[in-house]
């Protein structure tokens, strides 16, 4: 890795066209951006504007417009279900190997599952399943984990609680996560930086790094800094006419 490349996790660079393997509709025009390492990066977009295209796309890491500099890339989707009647072990060793019972104790320790590991997960939550699919990320070592457009529809309290332990992992371990969202209120809560993206054709219209620093979100959504620069960056969203949705 050049010293040119030490900071950024990941790089598109004037994606253009479309790709039929994933979705022939979805059209990309001049798309480029960087995500930096160790961060929390939102690419915020509108439902139905080709944000999970993309995903799929850096995923498939088969486009010469897309540098991966990492080991190890996890995808969680927006949509998880896990297998009726498997308990939480039995649903992760579909992931990983069933020799790392000592792997599987330390990531639930750290998502904040300690003693469920044979719990037998019948109509969890949100925040429960996350939890589940944020370990098997650990367990197989990944460095970027992509999160596709998820925390819509979770009760606001799990998804202050969830949050706190994307920047914790964030911090305590160097791992790089990015967030696709259709929710301005989420991105602004949790990212270090938000890519602004509309569709049709998907192109980039803007991005900022977010640099307010607080020990926890609970202080920093209640910072005069945090108001301010939520009023500045709706403006803009009705200046770049991108349409929000709110939950």
């Amino acid at each position: 890795m050049s010293a040119l490349t030490e900071n950024i996790k990941l790089e598109i660079k004037k994606l253009s066209g479309n790709n039929s393997d994933f979705n022939k509709y979805v059209v990309f025009n001049d798309v480029s951006f960087i995500i930096p390492k160790n961060k929390i990066t939102t690419l915020f977009a509108p439902m139905g504007s080709g944000k999970s295209t993309l995903l799929k796309l850096i995923m498939s890491q088969n486009n010469l417009n897309i540098k991966y500099y990492g080991n190890r890339i996890f995808y969680i989707p927006s949509e998880i279900v896990l297998i009726d009647g498997f308990t939480v072990a039995e649903n992760i060793k579909l992931y990983v190997s069933s020799h790392c019972e000592d792997k599987i104790n330390d990531a639930l320790k750290i998502v904040g599952l300690d003693g469920y590991k044979n719990h037998i997960p019948i109509n969890r939550s949100k925040g429960f399943i996350f939890r589940v699919m944020l370990a098997i990320g650990l367990i197989i070592k990944s460095d970027l984990i992509i999160i596709d457009d998820y925390f819509n529809n979770m009760r606001n309290i799990t998804k202050i609680e969830i949050f706190n332990l994307l920047i914790e992992l964030k911090n305590k371990m160097n791992l790089t996560f990015f967030i696709s969202s259709s929710n301005f209120s989420n991105s602004l809560t949790i990212s270090d930086k938000i890519i602004f993206a509309k569709g049709n054709p998907f192109e980039v219209l803007y991005d900022i790094d977010i640099e307010l620093n607080y020990q926890n979100l609970e202080l920093k959504l209640e910072s005069e800094q945090f108001s301010l620069l939520k009023d500045r960056l709706t403006k803009k969203l009705s200046e770049l006419r991108i349409r929000d949705i709110i939950i």
